[in-house]
Parts: C-alpha cells; structure tokens; sequence
C-alpha cells in the first residue's frame, strides 16, 4: 500500500502547455514537476512562517 493521494486538477489550456513544456525540457513527466512545485511552495511558506 502507497501513501498517496491522486489529485485531478482542471487547468487552463495554456497553462498546461506551458507545464508540459518545462516538464519535457527538464526530462520530467508534468505529474512529477508539479509535485516539485507544490513542495517548493509549502517548504518556502514554512521557512517565512519560522522567520516571523
């Protein structure tokens, strides 16, 4: 059993295309960039919360 969740997410056309293409330029599917991203977002907004 993994401990993972699936999210399904309904964005604009362009913005995925635009994902789709860093996706392919850094030699990653879309589904593991925008975990990147969503873990750079939170790590970054903690490391404001600990400095206030």
């Amino acid at each position: 059993m993994t401990n993972k969740k699936r999210l399904g997410l309904c964005i604009p056309i362009r913005l995925h295309e635009k994902l789709n293409d860093q996706a392919e330029y850094q030699g990653k599917t879309m589904n593991s960039l925008c975990l990147d991203i969503f873990w750079e977002y939170f790590e970054n907004k903690e490391k404001h919360r600990k400095i206030k």
